[in-house]
């Protein structure tokens, strides 16, 4: 008779991870930073003990998933935060260790912001200059002290200052968070990898809509879903076991995920490229609506970090309807289920959640899960945004406002005209149609573009003032934009800064039609754009890359100097050889004319 050995916990190997969350304090431990720590294990494996700083942790993980193959488990670190920052050291039942590190109380946490971490298709590949892990390799190498004293030869201004501000002050890690704006996973790959999505693909639309799903389809996509989290975010793609010290080995987006506790908001290539914005007919299909439930779930599960059982149902509309209507899920159910559920907006049906921080209060919606070719988000999440806005204490100098897509880019009218004619065929592969549509400033979402800058600026410019910059990706471009209200001049609240920065991974544009289209794009850039009677829209110079789009692959830093209130962003862009830093200052609300003001 055979038996099955279960292995011990010093014999698991980690198939992924680990991946750090970030959870905001609640009411009754408000000096409590809340990390949360994934794997994924084999299915017969026992989930190996937590060690945090050399104690053993007897809290057994929270299992969030499990099939035949694996097993997805969940820990918890809480850590009270202290007159100054502290490092954190933990490991998972081996030899390897990671760490993170936490600010001090009533301190804004120093944020890296990335998006886009993968390639669209096999040929983006091929447009890649360097290693696709390099700008991964740069985060990390400017968020430990050690490394980037080993390049000291190397640095720029920005760099010597990063080291004599922190480093050289006891601070040996950078980042206390990282911010990732969406596109995390890139799930393109399932239309050619399932036999039956490719053959589905070529069909005419007629025929797409009314495909039945049958049950090895819908089998075969939520495994397709589940296992590639797995294949592309295991440290060194499965290709080396984790160092002793995690800064030792490959500098890649494992090793970022493990070591900074991450705030995150999904897009589109998370579901696939262009969900949302197609036409009703496909976005109602039932291959559309099961992929985007195996979407929706894996999401959940490794990137929320949150059990599979705890996940609210949700039935997108079965017939063709332009304005979908969903219905709000009541989060503070789940809340008093899993304390360590991220923030979420109640109330509305999206994973929006927010955050506040100290001085520094951060807002992630969802702008995928009610998006449609007339809406990037439903009427419910409009009044849980506003009512979270009114709930923001006066301590808050600075909201992030997290839009995964732009608010603040050039609109794309000439491509517009062109689609409007119906000259490209709608695709899942090869249609440029839903990339049109995504934007804020498609003509059918400047409405709600524009009920967006108006709610973003009252808020800042109401009794209390403070200033909000939208952060954004998704465009693969560094960029740098500005909403002025009329009056702007003598009062900053009325002036959001957008900060865009894509991607981690994907390359740049480098193409010939791509580099005439960039031409096109720069020129729309400088001419700026009315947005309404009130409001003006002006793309900006990046400091020190003369021009207003730059196409490098790139990450940023969001800092808050607690001093003087500013609100400093560093972007880092990869050049042909190395790194270069562009930075740039949003002041903390204040009255009067200010020149160079952000």
């Amino acid at each position: 008779m055979s038996t099955t050995r279960r292995k011990t916990p010093e014999q698991t190997d980690l198939l992924m991870g680990p991946v750090l969350g970030l959870r905001a304090a609640t009411a009754d431990a408000p000096t409590v930073w809340r990390v949360t720590v994934m794997i994924v294990i084999p299915a017969d494996a026992v989930p190996p003990k937590l060690t945090v700083n050399g104690k053993t942790d007897a809290t057994a993980p929270r299992a969030l998933r499990k099939t035949a193959d694996a097993q997805v488990f969940r820990y918890a670190i809480p850590v009270r935060q202290l007159a100054q920052d502290q490092v954190v050291v933990y490991s998972l039942g081996g030899t390897p260790t990671w760490r993170f590190c936490v600010p001090a109380v009533g301190h804004a946490p120093r944020f890296a912001y990335v998006s886009c971490n993968g390639f669209s298709s096999a040929n983006a590949i091929k447009d890649l200059q360097h290693e696709a892990q390099n700008t991964w390799s740069d985060l990390i190498t400017n968020h430990d002290g050690a490394l980037l004293k080993n390049l000291e030869r190397e640095w720029d201004e920005h760099q010597a200052w990063v080291n004599s501000e922190l480093f050289d002050n006891g601070s040996p890690l950078r980042f206390h968070a990282m911010l990732m704006g969406g596109d995390q996973i890139y799930m393109d790959s399932i239309w050619d990898d399932i036999e039956a999505l490719k053959n589905w693909s070529v069909l005419p639309i007629a025929e797409q809509s009314g495909f039945a799903v049958d049950a090895k389809l819908a089998e075969d996509i939520e495994r397709y879903y589940f296992e590639l989290y797995i294949n592309r975010w295991r440290y060194a793609r499965g290709k080396a076991p984790w160092p002793a010290n995690a800064y030792d080995g490959t500098l890649d987006a494992a090793c970022a995920l493990a070591t900074i506790p991450t705030l995150v908001m999904w897009d589109d290539h998370d579901i696939f490229d262009g969900w949302g914005s197609y036409s009703a007919e496909l976005q109602a299909s039932p291959v559309f609506r099961a992929m985007f439930a195996a979407a929706r779930r894996n999401f959940w599960v490794y990137q929320l970090q949150m059990p599979e059982e705890l996940l609210p149902p949700m039935t997108l509309p079965d017939q063709p309807t332009r304005l979908p209507r969903l219905s709000p899920i009541d989060w503070n159910k789940v809340a008093k289920k899993d304390v360590y559920a991220p923030a979420f907006l109640p109330q509305q049906p999206g994973f929006s959640h927010a955050a506040v921080f100290g001085p520094l209060a951060v807002l992630v919606p969802d702008l995928r899960t009610e998006r449609s070719q007339l809406q990037v988000i439903g009427g419910v999440t409009w009044d849980a945004m506003t009512q979270w806005l009114t709930t923001v204490p006066d301590t808050v100098e600075h909201l992030l406002f997290i839009s995964s897509v732009p608010v603040a880019h050039p609109k794309i009218r000439l491509a517009e005209a062109i689609l409007s004619f119906g000259m490209p065929r709608e695709s899942v592969t090869k249609g440029l149609s839903d990339d049109v549509h995504d934007h804020w400033s498609n003509d059918d979402h400047e409405g709600q573009r524009k009920r967006l800058v108006r709610n973003l600026t009252a808020f800042a410019d109401g009794p209390r003032k403070r200033r909000v910059t939208i952060v954004s990706g998704d465009v693969h471009v560094a960029a740098w934009g500005v909403i002025e209200a009329n009056d702007a001049a003598s009062n900053n609240a009325r002036r959001l800064n957008q900060l865009t920065s894509s991607a981690v991974v994907h390359p740049a544009p480098s193409g010939i039609a791509e580099f005439f289209f960039l031409s096109y794009m720069e020129h729309k850039a400088q001419a700026g754009e009315v947005i309404d009677s009130e409001h003006r829209l002006q793309m900006m110079e990046l400091p020190g890359a003369g021009a207003r789009l730059v196409a490098h692959r790139n990450w940023l830093a969001i800092e808050l100097d607690e001093s003087t209130k500013r609100l400093w962003a560093t972007w880092r862009l990869e050049q042909e050889k190395g790194f270069s830093s562009h930075m740039l200052a949003v002041h903390p609300a204040r009255s009067g004319a200010q020149d160079g003001d952000a």
